[in-house]
């Protein structure tokens, strides 16, 4: 079967910035995409070390109709919370429908302030759903979804028999008991500490990610960049490149305490992002625990072995955690100061529990496959 994913790439090679064209055309403006692409490229056919999926041929969403007509036979989405206000896909359904080959969607997720709340979704991205339903390869679910969260919303809208509750396929990324790795490396003191930071715009959770910056300067840690044209600039070293007026919106909002000199000297030292999921999750190796607001950076520290934990702080990240069962805590209820040997204290972690959740949405995963004729890797 000639399987085309539909997607941001699941890894950039021979990169040596990530610039506007890069992150945004080619990684749907977050690195953090890299880990479910490079995840669903892995099972789907198998990604190379580079990141280069072979034989699954990865196409941007916006791929024209006639590229892939009589070269494809079936299409996989790789979602990420496009269910909310922020996005509508009513373009992306009018290209699905000319394309007109069976679709299946993997991680889709709604975004709003709480769960309390029902997602605000577009037309155009209801279009965008119904679309997919009615595309689907067989009479099983072909919507792989975050969470209950997102499932509700699907039914809201009619079409909650086409969605199964999967989690995110970058879950799937390790197929060892990463449990047991993680539980392990609990038994050891935190030493040395990671950030999955934010960016300059969440001023709510400025204070909190200052706290978190404090114990990687502690510890001789890292502080990992995903989103934003120039926090990934930053990770990049690419500060001497910035305009002045970016420079001091992230000096002011992640290091106020320091010079603008200072804040460059400490950003060589401690800020870098990734273009590919392997060299990610061998950095993370070097570290005790990985802490921030990032789902996507604690998830690979998980999938590394490393123990982490989220700092949620929309339905988006609290979803994510709950379904999968990676250690989170809400933003509202971080201490203002932290110190390394309270992290796994703040984010227990449940080895069974999270054993026990893996295997049921490995199951759910592998129907959506089965249901579309894939053949399914082993190891989900």
């Amino acid at each position: 079967m000639r399987i085309v994913v539909m997607g941001s790439s699941p890894g950039v090679e021979n990169a040596y910035r990530l610039d506007g064209k890069t992150l945004n055309g080619l990684l749907g403006g977050n690195t953090g995409n890299l880990a479910f692409v490079y995840a669903i490229a892995s099972h789907l056919g198998g990604a190379a070390a580079d990141g280069k999926p072979e034989p699954v041929r990865v196409v941007p969403w916006h791929v024209p109709a006639a590229d892939l007509r009589g070269t494809a036979d079936l299409i996989v989405l790789a979602c990420a919370n496009q269910l909310g206000p922020h996005t509508d896909l009513g373009t992306h359904a009018a290209n699905l429908e000319a394309i007109g080959l069976p679709v299946v969607a993997l991680g889709l997720g709604a975004q709003a302030a709480s769960r309390d709340e029902e997602a605000v979704i577009p037309d155009g991205t209801k279009k965008w759903l119904d679309v997919i339903g009615r595309l689907a390869p067989g009479k099983a679910p072909n919507i792989g979804v975050r969470g209950e969260y997102t499932l509700r919303q699907l039914e809201r809208l009619g079409c909650g028999d086409r969605g199964i509750v999967m989690g995110c396929p970058s879950n799937f990324i390790n197929p060892t008991d990463i449990a047991a790795l993680v539980s392990a490396r609990r038994e050891v003191p935190v030493g040395r500490v990671a950030a999955a930071v934010g960016q300059p715009y969440w001023r709510e959770l400025a204070e909190i990610e200052r706290a978190v910056l404090d114990l990687v300067d502690e510890s001789d840690g890292s502080c990992i960049v995903q989103h934003g044209q120039i926090m990934v600039d930053l990770g990049q070293g690419e500060l001497a490149t910035m305009s002045e007026k970016d420079v001091e919106l992230l000096r002011s909002y992640f290091r106020p305490r320091l010079s603008t000199d200072e804040f460059a000297l400490w950003c060589r030292r401690n800020m870098l992002g990734f273009g590919t999921v392997p060299g990610w999750m061998n950095w993370l190796k070097r570290h005790d625990f990985v802490v921030g607001p990032r789902f996507h950076g604690i998830m690979l520290a998980i999938q590394a072995g490393v123990p982490g934990g989220c700092i949620t702080h929309d339905s988006r990240t609290a979803e994510l955690c709950d379904t999968m069962g990676i250690p989170a805590r809400a933003a509202s209820e971080m201490p203002k100061v932290l110190t390394r040997k309270m992290l796994p204290e703040l984010f227990p972690f449940d080895a069974e529990g999270y054993r026990k959740k893996r295997k049921e949405l490995g199951v759910a995963y592998a129907s959506i496959l089965r249901g579309a004729n894939i053949s399914i890797d082993q190891n989900i």
